[in-house]
């Protein structure tokens, strides 16, 4: 059983552990049709922060990703903003949950994904691929992966750019959508975190769809709650009662790595600081440090 990550640590669970929250939600009462419902009003919502105006295009594969684009894209139009729908595979292969939200989908019908289908629009969504997706995007999606890139479009990503491994963050810079936003679903994903998958990635917007919290996650993001653990000195502490930091280092020309380390360890909360360091420099080391203790060595 994997132990629980410590309380001050975000969970980010892996592709894996996605997928299996999904399907106990399901296994629980929660149709997935519902999920996505949720995974696609919220894109929406971020989509149209990142887009306030003016065309939208949502390029849209044929899974759960791209159902999660159709879903936004039908309540952007519902909201009145105008939307071009672009698939990376006939409409007939469009399936499953993701057929249904193709079907609801009010207004003008989709279009095969084009570059030239992106001029004139103010932004766009990458629904293509999701947290499944391994390796370089490849074939239409890969084309279509260039072309958002190259339009110089805003672009939000749909729980995790196309081309970023979710779990581990590896991606190709050159094959991966450079997204200005990302709505990811349900918690944030070690890949959204870990670079190169954390430049690509942009502004990351969690959308809550639901899930019960995920308590196996192996992989978490450091947060302020920490700080709680954190000693605090008592209203009788002194310098005494509070750690002795030793540092030790220096010669000539090269000062700043001790005097760095001492202003952090008493920035950090040690009671005091004695910095050893080269007798002949002890003189630039007292006028950089005010708050640290000095000893010359020989």
């Amino acid at each position: 059983m994997t132990p629980r990550l410590p309380a001050w640590l975000e969970p980010l669970p892996d592709a894996a552990q996605m997928r299996a929250a999904d399907q106990r939600a399901i296994a629980a009462g929660t149709p997935g049709l519902e999920l996505m419902e949720r995974a696609g009003a919220g894109l929406a919502t971020v989509t149209a922060q990142v887009v306030p105006e003016g065309v939208i295009a949502i390029a849209c594969a044929k899974g759960g990703n791209g159902g999660d684009g159709l879903v936004a894209a039908r309540l952007l139009r519902e909201q009145g903003r105008a939307v071009r729908v672009l698939l990376t595979v006939a409409a007939e292969e469009v399936t499953g949950d993701a057929g249904v939200n193709l079907r609801r989908l009010p207004g003008d019908p989709p279009e095969p994904f084009a570059a030239v289908a992106l001029e004139g629009c103010a932004g766009a969504v990458d629904a293509l691929l999701g947290t499944g997706a391994t390796g370089p995007p490849r074939g239409p999606v890969g084309e279509a992966v260039a072309a958002l890139n190259a339009s110089g479009l805003p672009v939000v990503a749909c729980d995790v750019p196309s081309g970023v491994d979710a779990s581990t963050g590896e991606a190709d810079p050159d094959r991966a959508v450079h997204a200005t936003a990302t709505a990811t679903f349900a918690a944030p994903k070690p890949g959204l975190w870990i670079s190169p998958g954390k430049s690509l990635a942009g502004e990351v917007h969690v959308i809550d769809i639901g899930l019960r919290p995920i308590e196996d996650a192996r992989v978490g993001l450091l947060g302020s709650a920490v700080l709680a653990e954190l000693p605090q000195r008592g209203a009788a502490s002194t310098k005494f009662s509070s750690g002795h930091v030793l540092v030790a280092g220096g010669s000539r020309g090269l000062t700043g790595a001790p005097c760095l380390a001492a202003m952090a360890a008493a920035r950090a909360g040690a009671g005091y600081v004695t910095a050893l360091v080269p007798a002949e420099l002890q003189d630039i080391f007292e006028i950089r440090l005010l708050e640290v203790m000095t000893r010359g060595l020989p």
